[in-house]
């Protein structure tokens, strides 16, 4: 893959702007992470989400806006962000991430920013909007062949919260050979029938994810439509063709085609039992 990467001078309109980290709350809970990426602290760790902003009277989350998927908003080594018009409502909320996040990440430079939106005008109470099953944003499989620092997404929903799963995992399993979702799926069912509880999200509420926290879409709690949006700091680049261009950034790339899980195969009990760790 070729990516050439220029300065963001684009004539292209938006807002641009730089992070005030001193309007952003330090907690402890947010703070970067400096280990590599490591399957193992699925099964040793436990990682929930972090309520971090109230956007319940933001009107921005009342409207309908475009879509985008791991939109570049910033590229790693600058300093200024930049949101295209199609997301101005957006702005004010996506701001105060910005300067949270760089109240508590002092390495925030390194990243690759990205945002996604994803705005559904109707479902049906009961229904998801987005991928079903259980999943982690961040999740660094076998295409990634050097482990790097773990991303950093901040989530808000409209319509019904995203459910969570506070409990450990075993994600050491071949990812060139198994599909590690499906085997957190199978987990998360049988814990489930052994009474484990899972937590929710709440809508309207911006939450910290790091790539350790299980957790998959919530359902629709009323009839009408829902938006999703998240802004993800990364130290990947993420070069899949559906990724939506920046205009407002310069930069260019030869995006590549490829679905992760199009080889895999679902996992079995026994699988998980022969990947889990064993603690003396």
């Amino acid at each position: 893959m070729t990516f050439i990467q220029r300065p963001s001078h684009s004539s292209f309109t938006g807002h641009r702007f730089i992070a005030d980290p001193t309007s952003g709350q330090q907690n402890n809970s947010l703070s970067e992470d400096l280990r590599s990426f490591n399957t193992l602290y699925h099964e040793t760790e436990i990682h929930i989400p972090v309520s971090v902003l109230d956007v319940t009277q933001d009107e921005g989350f009342n409207k309908q806006t475009a879509d985008c998927l791991d939109m570049p908003v910033r590229l790693a080594g600058e300093e200024e962000y930049a949101i295209p018009d199609n997301w101005d409502m957006l702005t004010p909320a996506l701001q105060q991430i910005i300067n949270i996040e760089h109240a508590n990440n002092a390495n925030w430079k390194e990243y690759y920013t990205y945002l996604t939106v994803h705005y559904t005008p109707s479902l049906k109470q009961g229904e998801q909007q987005r991928h079903a099953g259980c999943h982690t944003d961040g999740f660094q499989g076998a295409r990634v062949a050097e482990r790097t620092k773990t991303s950093r997404s901040y989530v808000a929903v409209t319509n019904g919260g995203t459910r969570y799963y506070p409990q450990t995992f075993v994600a050491n399993l071949d990812a060139a050979k198994f599909n590690v979702f499906e085997g957190f799926d199978l987990q998360v069912k049988r814990d489930q029938n052994n009474k484990q509880q899972f937590g929710i999200a709440e809508e309207k509420q911006f939450y910290f994810f790091d790539a350790y926290t299980v957790h998959e879409a919530g359902e629709n709690a009323r009839d009408g439509s829902r938006l999703f949006v998240r802004l993800t700091w990364e130290m990947k680049l993420f070069d899949r063709a559906e990724n939506t261009k920046n205009s407002m950034l310069d930069y260019s790339w030869e995006p590549e085609h490829y679905d992760v899980r199009q080889d895999l195969t679902t996992p079995s009990w026994s699988d998980i039992e022969k990947a889990r760790l064993h603690h003396p």
